[in-house]
């Protein structure tokens, strides 16, 4: 005897070269939050999506993959319009495009469903063109700040301030770190400008509470940085600032504190990629075999190694000689860890043990 099971109820999503389309398998079986949402997909498709973008699902069931992945593009929207410190500046006119990453990810997120083929970089973008002209008409709309407006829609969410940190390289040994704030303005075409922050003072001599407000977030940022608060009280913060090895490796560790309390900060590559950094690595021998053999085994050795360079003793006996913080090294600037090093060295050295063992 065959014993017929019914689907769960579950939405869907069909694409098509331009939009798509949310539909249910045994809508009448459908959880009411879950009916609630595809009734608002079937009134109006893009702002049904908007409006998911807000939506907490922490705690949602078991969802079919064509709904995770129009979740997943909603906040990958949401995420791309709430980093914008210029959002407030340019209020509904603002343009909110993708990055080449999130593009990327987003594409290759796509699930195996009816119309998936239609889904590449310029679906994506039109999508999110689609979600910045909803979140425009609704701003144009709302009586308060885009700040207001975004915690109304969901707690918690904020958007950064338009304050920015730059850290550089100097050619200066003693110094070889500069520092510079600057903020986020419109010039006289409305175009949005990068300017040094004492152009703040002229800018809003005539306005203290705009000036207070924009300022506001470096009473916060003191909070969470010892260098940023020596900064702000000596009121060092509007000129451009050379700083030590040992002040730059501050201001970086305080990134993440930095940038919660609403800055922005403008950093090097090579310490957000992290790359540069000791790891330690297998070279084989001068004579290589064609096939992973005894005698290739035998000719691998350990070495140390900073992005693929590899380090000599004296480089090493540099770095054990130095404090933690940053070293320049081969031309690179590296995070140097004495602890993490000496494991490396003894791991090195019992592989070499081994190996002259073999």
């Amino acid at each position: 005897m065959v014993t017929s099971t019914k689907l769960p109820a579950k939405l869907n999503a069909e694409f098509t070269a331009d939009s798509f389309v949310v539909y249910a398998d045994n809508a009448a079986m459908l959880p009411k939050e879950e009916a609630d949402i595809a009734d608002a997909f079937a009134k109006n498709s893009w702002q049904a999506l908007y409006e998911l973008a807000f939506d907490d699902d922490k705690n949602k069931k078991a969802e079919s993959s064509s709904l995770i992945f129009l979740r997943r593009l909603a906040k990958a929207f949401l995420r791309e319009l709430t980093a914008r410190s210029d959002l407030s500046l340019l209020h509904a006119h603002i343009k909110v495009s993708p990055d080449a990453a999130t593009v990327y990810k987003l594409v290759r997120s796509v699930p195996f469903v009816f119309g998936a083929n239609y889904i590449n970089a310029d679906w994506i973008n039109a999508a999110f063109d689609k979600l910045t002209n909803i979140f425009a008409g609704e701003i144009k709309n709302f009586d308060g700040t885009v700040a207001e407006y975004l915690s109304q829609k969901k707690a918690g969410l904020h958007i950064p301030d338009r304050v920015f940190f730059h850290l550089v390289e100097n050619k200066d040994e003693r110094y070889p770190f500069a520092f510079l704030a600057t903020y986020a303005t419109t010039d006289e075409a409305g175009v949005v400008r990068q300017m040094p922050l004492n152009y703040a003072l002229t800018e809003y001599r005539d306005d203290k509470n705009k000036l207070t407000a924009l300022l506001a977030c470096l009473n916060k940022a003191a909070e969470s940085s010892k260098l940023v608060a020596l900064i702000v009280e000596s009121g060092e913060m509007f000129h451009p600032l050379r700083l030590t090895v040992d002040e730059a490796y501050d201001l970086l560790k305080d990134i993440p504190g930095l940038e919660a309390a609403g800055i922005l900060c403008r950093i090097p590559n090579w310490w957000k990629k992290r790359s540069a950094t000791v790891k330690l690595t297998v070279k084989m021998g001068a004579t290589e075999a064609p096939l992973l053999g005894l005698d290739t085994l035998i000719k691998m050795q350990p070495k140390l190694t900073v992005d693929g360079v590899e380090l000599s003793n004296a480089d090493i006996e540099e770095m054990l000689n130095s404090t933690n913080g940053l070293a320049h090294l081969k031309g690179k600037w590296i995070e140097v860890d004495k602890d993490r090093l000496q494991e490396l060295l003894k791991k090195s050295k019992r592989n070499m043990k081994k190996n002259a063992i073999t």
